[in-house]
């Protein structure tokens, strides 16, 4: 039988940290393109520019995009990084609250985690280090309640120390809700993992 040879890793000849070093820097180069290429957050769009994904050829893409069409006139482009839905989410929960004022007066005293039904419990501010991920959100929501113009909060969107702080709050909030209702949420997991264990990974 006629044996494989594996390929080597780093190949011969090569220094080992040299290597790693290489690829790291090439990952760099692709996240900061990807950076370059895409804003966290984009402008409105017109949903029509889907079109152009496509091929013209594909005909069930291109059905779904009419069928879009009849339901949502624009579309926000949101930066592929692993955190596109939570980001999207979130602005997409703000921009709607700051175009619905009776719906941001009944969001607002929730999330300052006012009783009854408050679905945010604010975090004991921390003796030292950054503030917690919820003070990021809160101040978000003051500007909407100060009716600040759209492209204000789409800029505090797409700076990175706020749009990732919200992120990881948001994602503190579905782990949160995930192990309070653990019991409905383990049936769609796989091989006999806890709920816990799937929010820690």
């Amino acid at each position: 039988p006629h044996e494989v040879a594996e390929p080597q890793y780093p190949p011969q000849g090569v220094n080992c940290l040299a290597y790693d070093e290489a690829i790291m820097a090439q990952q760099d180069r692709i996240q900061q393109e990807i950076a370059v290429q895409n804003p966290l957050v984009s402008e409105r769009l017109e949903l029509a520019v889907l079109y152009k994904e496509y091929a013209e050829d594909d005909h069930i893409y291109q059905q779904k995009i009419k069928d879009l069409l009849q339901k949502y006139s624009y579309i926000r482009k949101t930066r592929p990084d692993g955190n596109c839905f939570y980001r999207a989410f979130g602005f997409a929960h703000l921009e709607a609250l700051l175009e619905d004022g009776q719906e941001l007066q009944r969001c607002a005293p929730n999330a300052r985690g006012a009783p009854p039904n408050a679905w945010v419990s604010p975090w004991p501010p921390p003796r030292r280090g950054p503030p917690p991920p919820n003070a990021w959100f809160m101040e978000l929501i003051e500007r909407v309640e100060r009716r600040v113009p759209l492209p204000e909060l789409l800029a505090a969107f797409n700076e990175p120390s706020t749009s990732d702080y919200l992120v990881v709050y948001l994602r503190l909030l579905t782990s949160g809700c995930l192990q309070r209702h653990r019991r409905f949420f383990e049936q769609f997991l796989e091989g006999g993992r806890s709920i816990k264990e799937f929010c820690q990974q």
